[in-house]
């Protein structure tokens, strides 16, 4: 049986006649590390609201009670409405438009373990946002359905335990290979050098990206790339000085640094946060609390 009790936190917010909320909880144990959390977000506006979700190491799936949200890659004029949707990794920002009114669930996995619940090429996926219906067809919408008319949050996190654990037992797990680069990477915060990795799978090059490629989405220097910027944000954001977080970080200095945010975020580190404190844009990755 999945998990009933459990630690649910609250966070919420008030401003010139706004508000929000947000529940995060964690998956039944047995879904870790391939289930990363459980969101659910409420949240009224007096306008409508843009984010810029930045790009990182989660594949989040998002299904909404109200939608449709508008959604485009930050460096591309065209944008897909999509109720409830999911995306890949990705290596630039997502712009992502929602109406004054929102309420949704969200639930964030490693790619490796959205691979194995689902069985897609996560390449598929990569700088990708999909309508979850065409991934799903009308279990989709079952599913947000059902997660609606839940009594509690604490109901629907259960739910969402139930539908994976059952997609689990009929899954087989990923390679072990790829699990432990992967693992490498995200301990090392991306400073792992791609030819130790090779050598010490004693694989080629060309084998390790095909097999991230197919089970991650992007090859493994990118994915090192993402939890270096990854890591300088959560630098950042305690208040370390940039010049420093550079070098911990791993860039070859502080100008490295900037242009692979701006190439990666399409800001600066500093510009990181003046869009948190901006009026007309938010950042919003439950997946990183």
């Amino acid at each position: 049986m999945a998990e009933r009790l459990r630690a649910i936190r609250r966070v919420s917010g008030r401003d010139n006649g706004s508000s929000w909320a947000m529940w995060t909880a964690a998956p039944d144990r047995r879904l870790r590390p391939g289930v990363v959390g459980y969101s659910g977000f409420v949240s009224r506006s007096t306008a409508d609201v843009i984010r810029r979700e930045l790009p990182g190491t989660i594949v989040p799936m998002i299904l909404s009670f109200d939608g449709p949200y508008t959604v485009r890659l930050d460096d591309e004029a065209e944008a897909r409405r999509l109720d409830s949707f999911l995306a890949g990794l990705h290596d630039r920002s997502t712009i992502v438009s929602g109406g004054r009114a929102e309420r949704c669930v969200q639930v964030d996995f490693t790619p490796l373990g959205f691979h194995r619940l689902f069985g897609v090429a996560m390449d598929e996926l990569a700088n990708q946002s999909l309508d979850l219906g065409e991934l799903l067809g009308p279990a989709a919408a079952a599913l947000s359905e059902q997660l609606y008319a839940a009594a509690s949050w604490d109901d629907r996190f259960a739910l969402l335990d139930e539908v994976l654990m059952a997609r689990m037992r009929r899954t087989a797990p990923v390679s072990v290979e790829v699990a432990w680069a992967w693992s490498r990477l995200e301990r090392t915060s991306g400073r792992a050098r791609i030819g130790d990795l090779t050598g010490q799978l004693a694989w080629s090059r060309k084998r390790l990206v095909s097999a991230f490629r197919t089970e991650i989405g992007l090859p493994p220097k990118t994915v090192a790339r993402l939890f270096r910027f990854d890591h300088a944000r959560d630098l950042l954001a305690s208040g370390d000085p940039a010049i420093s977080v550079a070098e911990a970080a791993g860039y070859a200095d502080q100008a490295h640094m900037i242009r692979d945010f701006v190439d990666l975020s399409g800001v600066t580190p500093a510009g990181i946060n003046d869009v948190l404190d901006g009026p007309g844009e938010q950042i919003f990755n439950p997946g990183r609390d």
